[in-house]
């Protein structure tokens, strides 16, 4: 066949007009490939990490690993949701995770788009997380299971704590002895250490409430002193309660949902501060103030044994606030209606 110029100058547009349209296919991927890598970018750091270190004040650890076990299915979901869209792009942009400098590639790959996203880091931050969904799970069930046996099983630890937190410590252990195993529910080491520890658990458990119970039996309501050096028990009383009343971090803690039942004069005044002198400046009143709030059992109410300071040196019921001694419980019908 012959070939004539004409035919050259034919061939060679058409290969021009090919070559433009597959460049106008790449920009167009590139630019939707980046749309949709930073809408993943942003579901998957909306979850927040699923990463979580025990160890916190008695009664927040079961949510916490509560909700680090449904950050963690969140991610897996998404994970699964988004693998099959993930393998084209390791395909199409020859990912290798292997291998972090591919994001720095990417972001200069995709940097004509003008998209103004770093889409290989963000595309780095998806894999690592979607990653780490599938090796943190034993992990975060071994975290889970050793607080469950430090605050469930350990004795020694548990005595430690102050007996208003002894079963209370036991109860949040029994609920992580549901959520731990979730966390892995296919590995067997957990799923077996689970039901070693569920049987110590409950018996631990019985042994602290029968000991609770028993201190709770022995507690009695402490009335006012007859007399005081100053003013009257029964005013008094009554002047501490409306001060505490009126108190941020007391009957108005609105977190906490403090009610001050009673409170009692179980002291004589005391000399709380003076002068160089040595003339009393200010006077503290020992008082027992019973309260409940939210963490307090239907039938215990929690006293505090407080000192109840006075703004200036009068023996009266002007007071500046109170100085903070021992708390224990009490069932709650042991406490006047006043």
């Amino acid at each position: 066949m012959k070939i004539t110029m004409r035919s050259m100058q034919i061939t060679a547009l058409a290969v021009l007009a090919l070559a433009a349209t597959a460049h106008a296919q790449s920009e167009e991927q590139l630019e939707e490939d980046a749309e949709k890598i930073h809408g993943l970018h942003e579901q998957v750091m909306a979850i927040e990490d699923f990463r979580f270190e025990g160890g916190r004040r008695i009664g927040e650890n079961a949510p916490a690993f509560q909700q680090a076990r449904e950050r963690l299915e969140a991610t897996q979901r998404l994970a699964e949701q988004h693998e099959e869209y993930l393998q084209a792009l390791y395909s199409r942009y020859r990912v290798d995770p292997d291998n972090p400098s591919y994001a720095r590639r990417l972001n200069r790959q995709f940097e004509p788009t003008m998209t103004g996203y770093d889409t290989g880091d963000e595309l780095q931050a998806i894999l690592d997380r979607f990653q780490l969904a599938q090796t943190a799970p034993r992990e975060l069930a071994m975290k889970c299971l050793n607080q469950l046996q430090e605050t469930g099983t350990n004795e020694s630890h548990i005595r430690a704590l102050h007996s208003m937190y002894q079963t209370k410590a036991i109860e949040e252990a029994q609920q992580l002895l549901e959520i731990c195993p979730r966390m892995a529910p296919s590995i067997g080491a957990v799923q077996r250490r689970v039901q070693r520890l569920r049987a110590q658990v409950e018996e631990l458990l019985a042994k602290f409430e029968e000991e609770r119970r028993q201190l709770l039996e022995a507690r009695q309501w402490e009335s006012s002193v007859r007399r005081l050096s100053g003013g009257s028990p029964r005013a008094m009383a009554q002047a501490a309660k409306r001060w505490l009343n009126a108190a941020e971090d007391w009957g108005r803690n609105r977190e906490r949902q403090t009610r001050i039942l009673a409170v009692s004069v179980t002291g004589d005044w005391f000399v709380a501060e003076r002068n160089l002198l040595g003339q009393p400046t200010r006077w503290g009143l020992p008082v027992h103030v019973a309260v409940t709030d939210s963490e307090t059992d239907d039938d215990v109410a929690r006293v505090y044994e407080l000192s109840m300071i006075t703004n200036g040196p009068q023996k009266n019921g002007s007071f500046l606030g109170p100085w903070v001694g021992e708390v224990w419980e009490i069932y709650r019908n042991r406490v006047p209606r006043r």
